[in-house]
């Protein structure tokens, strides 16, 4: 399942020089966002890639700061993906845009671009992002993921409720029983991940501490 926000988001200079996502989604099991990637660059053209990314809200605020100090670099990626969509401000009052995206037809074809423009152009693509992200975010809500037990003996899992944050964090929600040990206490944010299990099921499993979340220390009981 997704929740969906058409868009589009684009950053135009002119009819032959422009960046634009579209068709956004948010998958509800928190594991990113994916969106359709028009660009141009003078006689060069990309239509309708499909582009994964992770930390959308954070990445539009920082975004957002960046454009109003006028310096910084600000990446729009999937952490353990090549594809990317980098903003790069400078002194002069000028972005530069830059990216990577990979095409998936197993034929190993790679688009590499850079683009420059004032950064007044960036005002409207940014109100864009910051619907984008409004809508995708304020619709999330919950998921399901599994908690590892400890001191059971053998490899047990508890399925939690957890708050939907970002990329793959989750804060864990719910109360412990007290006849167990969790090893991530309630209202820590955790990073999840893909887990299959014994019978054969598979699902989001709690792994680590994310950053910004509470300080990993023991196992916890109720």
């Amino acid at each position: 399942m997704s929740t969906a926000f058409g868009g589009p988001a684009s950053f135009t200079v002119s009819p032959t020089e422009f960046i634009t996502l579209s068709n956004f989604e948010r998958f509800d099991d928190g594991s990113g966002y994916r969106a359709t990637l028009d660009l141009a660059v003078d006689k060069f053209t990309c239509r309708g890639q499909v582009f994964h990314f992770e930390y959308f809200n954070r990445f539009v605020n920082q975004l957002r700061a960046a454009y109003h100090a006028l310096d910084g670099v600000v990446e729009l990626r999937c952490t353990h993906e090549p594809d990317k969509i980098g903003f790069k401000f400078t002194s002069l009052g000028h972005v530069v845009i830059s990216g990577v995206s990979g095409e998936a037809n197993g034929r190993g074809c790679t688009l590499q671009f850079v683009m420059e423009a004032d950064q007044t152009f960036l005002a409207p693509f940014l109100d864009q992002l910051e619907g984008a992200a409004a809508t995708l975010d304020g619709a999330a809500k919950t998921a399901e993921i599994f908690m590892p037990l400890v001191d059971e003996g053998t490899e047990c899992w508890r399925p939690v409720t957890a708050k939907i944050c970002d990329g793959f964090e989750f804060e864990i929600l719910g109360i412990m029983p007290s006849d167990e040990a969790w090893q991530f206490a309630p209202g820590t944010r955790v990073f999840c991940r893909r887990q299959v299990f014994a019978n054969g099921s598979n699902g989001l499993a709690a792994f680590q501490v994310a950053g910004g979340g509470k300080e990993a220390g023991p196992p916890v009981r109720g």
